[in-house]
């Protein structure tokens, strides 16, 4: 090979070097260039995911605190809904001891009104026998009169004549014999007095154990509409609260209390306190306890 061969290939091979060498600078600055740029993209994009991060930690913190007042809420609803089961068991078990007591003063009232219709009517058998025996007294009183007159007739005829004697007698007979009824009829009387006396007194005991049973169940009636008015106020602001998932009132009794009109116990007072007479017992059986309102009519 030539000495001018070498030369060539030595320039070939020195502008290559530098060919090689100035593209690798031009290629390391345009990489680290993009290197910077990638790099400063990625602190971008990491500052975005810790302002993300930031509110995901805000918003499960919101999240957590929500569903806390949330299950607080929950709790204390379902507590007040436990109460108000509570509360109405227990009303009830007070309403069924009621009807009971109920039952029981209505056959009470039967019998009663029983009793006093029978008193009544024996009341105004003896009313009619006193009646008679006051019109026997004017009889009676006339034939003292009579008497009277006749014992001085028997004087004149004594002072006149002794044949008049047959008379005189049957006139003592006779007078004996009137005194003897008007002593009977007397007695009677005594007799007839004192059985009024004693119905009299066996009304007006029916009477007051009669009045204290009606007060004590009229007083009842009043603290169980009190409690059933409480129980349906409570109901009514439970469903404020819950809406219309409240439980529904659907026990009869407290149904019929509801519908009852407020005048009811205002004419059971004034039938019991204004009526002075004894009839007053028919009367409250005759306005409340009729079959109508036993089958739950007017309640």
């Amino acid at each position: 090979m030539s000495e001018q061969m070498q030369i060539i290939i030595l320039l070939f091979a020195f502008a290559f070097l530098i060919g090689f060498f100035i593209t690798h600078f031009i290629l390391k600055g345009a990489y680290k260039k993009r290197y910077e740029e990638k790099i400063d993209m990625l602190g971008e994009e990491e500052k975005k995911s810790a302002n993300v991060y930031a509110e995901v930690v805000d918003k499960k913190k919101a999240y957590h605190s929500a569903y806390d007042k949330v299950h607080r809420l929950y709790s204390k609803q379902r507590q007040y809904y436990e109460d108000l089961h509570k509360e109405e068991s227990v009303l009830i078990q007070q309403i069924t001891s009621l009807e009971e007591d109920q039952k029981k003063y209505r056959e009470k009232i039967a019998a009663l009104s029983h009793q006093i219709r029978e008193i009544k009517e024996e009341n105004a058998k003896l009313s009619t026998e006193l009646n008679s025996l006051h019109g026997l007294r004017d009889v009676i009183a006339k034939n003292e009169t009579h008497i009277n007159a006749l014992q001085e007739q028997m004087l004149n005829k004594q002072q006149l004549t002794q044949t008049y004697g047959k008379d005189i007698n049957e006139i003592k007979l006779l007078q004996k014999k009137l005194k003897q009824e008007t002593s009977e009829l007397s007695d009677k009387v005594t007799t007839l007095k004192q059985k009024l006396s004693d119905i009299n007194q066996i009304l007006k005991e029916t009477e007051s154990i009669y009045k204290d049973k009606i007060d004590h169940l009229i007083k009842e009636n009043s603290e169980l509409k009190i409690r059933a008015l409480n129980y349906e106020y409570a109901v009514k602001e439970y469903q404020k609260v819950s809406g219309n998932h409240a439980t529904r009132v659907t026990n009869p009794l407290i149904q019929k209390l509801f519908r009852m009109p407020a005048s009811k116990t205002k004419e059971i007072d004034n039938i019991v306190h204004k009526n002075d007479h004894n009839r007053w017992i028919d009367k409250l059986v005759r306005k409340f306890f009729s079959k109508s309102n036993l089958t739950g009519e007017e309640i």
